[in-house]
């Protein structure tokens, strides 16, 4: 029966086989990864035994920089980088330091591959309880529940990654400071550690809730757990396509017991689905149809519209121009132009990344574009409410879905994005951040209306 070692050769050999070609050997440059990291090694070896890792492949998962996968025990690596790394230089460096942190916590994902077994089983038994259960169908507590868990790991995941890192810089350099583990791989770091000072003279701060030990290394503490939950879970997108994929579960197993029920009686009524996004603080969210979201936050206005004001709209009506389009389909062909105008600047920056050239124009064009989408979609807010308090529930129903679906775009575009050098917080946090703020401006909007009612 072969070791450990011979198993992890024979996936490295398939590797190289598969990926080479007449100008790169990616797989090369992966050995000599997993060969200088003997931390790194250790754990490849340990999950091996453990039959957690069978395959190691190139990377085909749009937007993501390495994958585990906990039913084939198989791990994703992009060959680009690695490519990059083997290039040598500064950028080399760079390029295989952050592959260092993308194999520890791509590792890691295999050593908590049975949680993460777990996990889906419970999501299974909960929502078949749940679908063949008595309406209503509230699914609040088992998305909580399956994004509080699907955190646990990727922080868990993440902390080994920064740590694999840390281990590293320090058996090159056992005097390394915070600046050393800084300057060893930007991308990694700059999520984590703020630079400030000045050109001359830069300072290295742990990002607030944030503490190492004397070797560089995250301790696991609930205190560093909840900050890595912020810094690089909420921050990256996670919530959303954790209950995404949830969600997408829920759909089918609902419309399957739904058809059953059908099948004996086609008069079956369709059961109500209740999720609160709040509670699971995925307040941006846009929910499948035949679900509600049973926080009321904008839903203040339908139920307590300000009697007065839609009197005056209905009494005085303001005739349109002939063709004209409505204002609220003006608010929402400037929210997508806004996204597309992003989405642009995005592919420039990739272009210019690609190139090797430079990066401050287009980082600015996308600064500028995100601003302006939130400020484009503080007046969709604004234009809801208008449509709130004249009580079309049919139009507000439509509108809702176009700019959850235009909220939904722009995450999945800026989640890709990296903390350029200088910036406090990632595009996605700073997008999330602006829907949070409008949507506690509306739900302070909607409260006054109910006070006033």
């Amino acid at each position: 029966m072969p070791t450990p070692q011979e198993k992890l050769d024979a996936m490295l050999n398939d590797f190289q086989t598969a990926n080479r070609t007449h100008t790169t050997d990616p797989g090369r440059q992966l050995r000599e990864l997993i060969e200088t990291t003997p931390g790194l090694k250790a754990a490849f070896l340990d999950q091996i035994d453990k039959g957690h890792l069978r395959q190691i492949v190139k990377l085909d998962t749009p937007n993501a920089l390495g994958t585990y996968n906990a039913y084939t025990q198989t791990m994703e690596i992009p060959v680009g980088l690695l490519n990059k790394a083997a290039n040598g230089g500064q950028q080399g460096e760079q390029a295989a330091n952050l592959l260092r942190h993308i194999l520890g916590h791509e590792i890691n994902h295999a050593v908590t591959r049975d949680a993460r077994l777990a996990e889906d089983q419970a999501l299974r038994e909960r929502v078949a309880r749940i679908a063949n259960g008595p309406p209503p169908h509230d699914y609040t507590a088992t998305l909580k529940a399956y994004n509080e868990s699907a955190r646990s790991r990727e922080v868990s995941a993440e902390i080994a990654g920064f740590n694999t890192l840390a281990e590293y810089v320090r058996n090159e350099n056992p005097n390394a400071t915070l600046k050393d583990l800084y300057l060893a791989s930007r991308d990694s770091m700059k999520m984590y550690v703020d630079m400030g000072g000045s050109k001359a003279m830069p300072t290295y701060t742990l990002k607030p809730g944030l503490t190492l030990d004397n070797n560089l290394k995250m301790p696991s503490t609930q205190a560093n757990r909840d900050a890595m939950g912020k810094y690089f879970y909420k921050a990256n997108g996670y919530p959303k396509n954790k209950v995404g994929v949830a969600l997408k579960y829920i759909v089918t197993l609902e419309r399957n017991v739904l058809n059953a029920a059908r099948a004996a009686n086609p008069h079956h009524p369709a059961p109500k689905i209740n999720v609160n996004l709040k509670e699971i603080d995925l307040q941006a969210v846009p929910l499948p149809g035949g679900f509600d979201d049973t926080n009321p936050r904008l839903r203040a206005f339908a139920q307590a519209p300000n009697p007065q004001r839609r009197d005056n709209a209905l009494a005085h009506p303001v005739p349109p121009f002939p063709g004209a389009p409505s204002g609220r389909e003006v608010r929402l062909a400037l929210l997508d132009r806004a996204a597309n105008v992003y989405d642009e600047a995005k592919q420039k920056l990739q272009q210019s990344l690609e190139a090797g050239s430079s990066l401050q124009s287009h980082k600015k064009e996308m600064d500028r574009a995100l601003d302006g989408w939130v400020r484009q979609y503080g007046y969709a807010q604004e234009e809801l409410q208008n449509l709130e308090a004249r009580g079309n529930a049919q139009q507000i129903e439509a509108f809702c879905g176009r700019v959850g679906e235009n909220c939904e775009r722009m995450q999945q575009i800026t989640s890709g994005v990296p903390l350029f050098e200088g910036e406090k917080e990632p595009h996605a946090e700073r997008l999330n951040k602006g829907i949070e703020r409008f949507e506690r401006v509306a739900e302070a909007v909607a409260d006054n209306a109910l006070s006033l009612g």
